[in-house]
């Protein structure tokens, strides 16, 4: 009987160890591979009025900074944006003539500059509910046919063209 109590207690603090939160103690860059404790950060991109962005400078691009809002925190994240037809405070505008009001991480990678969300990687989830839901929740300016955008990893230099 006490080695059943043993392993319980071994277990339980395995448990309590495995499920701590990581130290919010210095914010880190908001790259994908790096842990986000804090809710939003901001990052500096390159764009022009083409809707050609990039992550470096280039030949009439201008520096842009886009809200990143934290909805998942862990290493394997990628970001989903929030646009609209909306030019009303955004951050930049893409090549389709639509307008980047921000983008919120969710689990998942990049492939080929497309953020993959777990359980989504082959679909196209531009409009699917619960991505337009979060995207007007984290992004109330995105109202005019809000919809969710794949291709934010030019920001990080996760692209192709």
């Amino acid at each position: 009987m006490n080695w059943i109590i043993s392993i319980a207690s071994l277990f339980l603090a395995f448990h309590v160890l495995i499920s701590q939160e990581p130290s919010a103690s210095s914010p880190v860059p908001p790259n994908p591979g790096a842990m986000l404790p804090e809710k939003e950060y901001s990052a500096s991109f390159f764009s022009d009025d083409k809707g050609q962005n990039f992550h470096k400078s280039f030949e009439g691009g201008v520096e842009k900074t886009v809200r990143l809002k934290t909805r998942y925190k862990f290493d394997d994240h990628c970001y989903v944006s929030c646009q609209s037809d909306d030019s009303e405070e955004t951050a930049y505008r893409n090549r389709d003539g639509s307008y980047v009001h921000g983008m919120f991480s969710v689990r998942g990678n990049y492939l080929g500059g497309h953020c993959r969300p777990v359980g989504y990687q082959a679909l196209d989830y531009s409009y699917l509910r619960q991505f337009i839901k979060l995207c007007k929740t984290e992004f109330p300016n995105c109202k005019k046919r809000c919809k969710a955008g794949s291709y934010t990893g030019f920001i990080f230099g996760s692209y192709t063209e």
